[in-house]
């Protein structure tokens, strides 16, 4: 493991057991810069997870590349159809 690695596991392990943010810029602010004591941060308490496609059909074509039933200009309802 690369040090830099290691470091931000200690970072991230150190906030996890409730390292204040200021003593994590303090103690990491100079090697691995503010930064990245920021998305440590941010990762230990804010959304581990990009749950941001709900599962339907449209997010999941979307995530495909194939782009949304908007994107081809067709807003209608799917129960409408003729």
């Amino acid at each position: 493991m690369g040090k830099m690695k290691g470091e931000w596991s200690n970072l991230v392990d150190a906030i996890d057991d409730g390292m204040t943010y200021e003593a994590a810029v303090e103690q990491y602010g100079d090697t691995l810069g503010v930064e990245v004591v920021d998305d440590a941060w941010d990762f230990v308490h804010g959304d581990r997870f990009d749950d941001s496609m709900d599962g339907d059909e449209a997010s999941a074509l979307a995530s495909a590349g194939f782009g949304t039933d908007e994107d081809y200009g067709w807003f209608g309802d799917p129960a409408n159809e003729d």
